[in-house]
């Protein structure tokens, strides 16, 4: 195994104490890609690792506008966008946007910046998930985020890969608050996956009781 896949290996599974040694002993490494060029950053991020995340962006890792918006930089990011205001909605290597990244991580006042200045709320992700802000929002049970996509016109009812809508996720997650958000918006109770679920069917699968009665289920 490479110097760069034993660092991936440990920011992925969370192990700070390598990733430190190999920094330390290497400072290059905060910058590396792996095969996918993927940053560490955003690798950190996505396995949940905001610990490591912080770490690198404290030791110097260059910050584009996709890693600052997951990890709700948005000094970053409104320096990045008053320097390139198309950047906004820039699609990364993985198909993700940077409001679909801020949303999915719960990045409030980044996904407000990035709104106010021209992110398409109705935009897909560029990739098989075709994932909007607002399933991004959802999955993540970030329900403020929710809150204001809503408020600024993001299609209640749209739907990602499967069929899913926004109501699915939280369904299934058994997020009774934005259930009842999300519903007020017009979401559809009777709204179909692929699989012929509605969202009702997913609490119960999930044995969510209280979901599955404010879904008339």
């Amino acid at each position: 195994m490479s110097d760069i896949e034993t660092f991936f290996q440990a920011v992925k599974t969370g192990d700070l104490d390598t990733v430190k040694q190999m920094s330390e002993k290497n400072p290059a490494l905060v910058n590396a890609m792996d095969d996918t060029n993927l940053s560490a950053v955003i690798t950190a991020a996505y396995h949940g690792e905001m610990g490591i995340a912080n770490y690198l962006v404290a030791s110097g890792a260059k910050m584009d506008i996709f890693s600052s918006s997951a990890l709700g930089l948005t000094y970053i990011v409104k320096n990045l966008v008053q320097k390139y205001p198309k950047m906004v909605n820039a699609v990364g290597i993985d198909g993700f946007q940077p409001l679909g990244l801020a949303s999915y991580f719960g990045r409030t006042e980044t996904a407000q910046y990035l709104i106010l200045h021209g992110a398409e709320v109705n935009s897909p992700s560029v990739n098989e998930q075709r994932v909007m802000p607002l399933h991004s929002a959802a999955a993540g049970r970030h329900l403020e985020v929710v809150r204001l996509l809503l408020a600024n016109g993001a299609d209640v009812n749209v739907e990602q890969q499967g069929g899913f809508t926004a109501l699915h996720a939280a369904a299934q997650n058994g997020q009774l608050e934005m259930i009842q958000l999300l519903l007020a918006s017009g979401a559809k109770v009777d709204a179909l996956t692929f699989e012929r679920k509605t969202p009702a069917d997913l609490a119960r699968d999930r044995g969510h009781a209280e979901a599955l009665s404010l879904l008339g289920g």
